[in-house]
């Protein structure tokens, strides 16, 4: 017969999501409810905006070449991102010869030796429903192969180029079987569902179809051309969206006017009102040499970032996407500059 001090320990057991044989519980990050339909799994780091703003740093799958800036302690969460194997068909030629790698949730893991919100990203890309299904049990570590356990799914399209043929799932189709999978037990139920929008290209009805889709979140696309993404909020705070759910602004810190053109690009915003003017400026500074061409990069920043703060509480964030060393080394500038302020935390690494 179990002794009053086995029982109790048993259901403090069951209580956190772990099987109760275990004397000596696995890491956290590793815990796993007995069976997919019982108990949930403790979350890692929790809600990063409980405390209030806050910035989240996307992260490479793979080697931690940003560890220096991520040990900052600045971050509340870090995100990984689903990135296709391939963006071309040229590309995709070289994945299917093994040219390339694919981008695995595996290594998607976070960092056990800081606890913060872990968001993983999970894009359709050319998937059908069933392959959706199993990424998604994947990521929030309930497939068959385990892992860690994220705080939240980011969803989106994806950018795979088999899709402007054929594209079985958008991202609100994803919300949707995310959220059913949840209420099924098939996913964590603590798990949070965010979604991206693209403010420079869509319209504040496609960010309100995602909330209702289920989405808790919201996360946009860099405001490269100002006006056009305040535009696009001053659409959805009148529409109540910041009430709804979170917003959260994406930051992407271009330290060249190529990188410039680069996300440009990936906001299919190339071709609207203010982007040439917008490069032009960048390549005038930078064809007066590398001071100058940093110089210009860190007032872009800061100006992005002082209009962002200008919004106050209703933006419950950023995302920064440094994604080059040149980019993490600007990142790193702003965190040590307090130029991530009011979101930074200064729990320092």
């Amino acid at each position: 017969m179990r002794s009053a001090a086995a029982t109790a320990a048993a259901g403090a057991r069951r209580a956190a999501g772990m099987c109760v044989g275990r004397a000596t519980p696995s890491p956290s990050r590793q815990r796993r409810p007995c069976t997919t339909a019982q108990a949930a799994p403790p979350r890692y780091g929790g809600d990063p905006f409980a405390a209030g703003p806050a910035a989240l740093l996307e992260r490479p799958a793979g080697p931690t070449v940003d560890a220096p800036l991520w040990a900052t302690g600045a971050f509340a969460g870090e995100v990984y991102p689903d990135l296709p194997v391939a963006a071309t068909w040229r590309g995709a030629l070289r994945a299917a010869t093994g040219g390339l790698l694919d981008n695995s949730i595996d290594n998607a893991t976070g960092d056990p030796a800081r606890p913060a919100s872990l968001i993983r990203t999970v894009a359709a890309q050319a998937r059908g429903r069933g392959a959706v299904r199993d990424r998604l049990r994947a990521a929030a570590g309930w497939g068959a192969g385990g892992g860690a356990v994220p705080d939240a799914l980011l969803l989106l399209a994806g950018g795979h180029p088999a899709r402007s043929l054929w594209a079985p799932m958008g991202a609100v189709g994803m919300l949707q079987e995310a959220a059913s999978m949840r209420a099924a037990g098939e996913l964590p139920p603590s798990l949070a569902l965010w979604a991206v929008v693209n403010p420079l290209t869509e319209p504040p009805a496609r960010a309100a179809a995602k909330v209702d889709a289920g989405a808790t979140v919201i996360v946009t696309q860099p405001p490269l051309l100002w006006p056009r993404w305040e535009a696009w909020w001053k659409g959805v705070a009148d529409a109540g969206l910041p009430g709804a759910a979170r917003v959260v602004a994406g930051v992407a810190l271009p330290p060249t006017p190529n990188a410039l053109r680069f996300w440009l690009a990936l906001a299919g915003a190339t071709s609207l009102d203010g982007a040439a003017a917008t490069v032009a400026a960048f390549e005038a500074a930078a064809a007066q040499g590398a001071a100058a061409r940093a110089a210009h990069a860190r007032a872009a920043a800061a100006s992005t970032l002082a209009s962002l703060a200008s919004l106050g509480p209703a933006l419950a964030g950023i995302h920064v996407m440094p994604v080059t060393a040149g980019g993490r080394a600007l990142a790193r500038e702003l965190v040590d500059g307090g130029g991530l302020e009011p979101w930074a935390r200064r729990t320092g690494g």
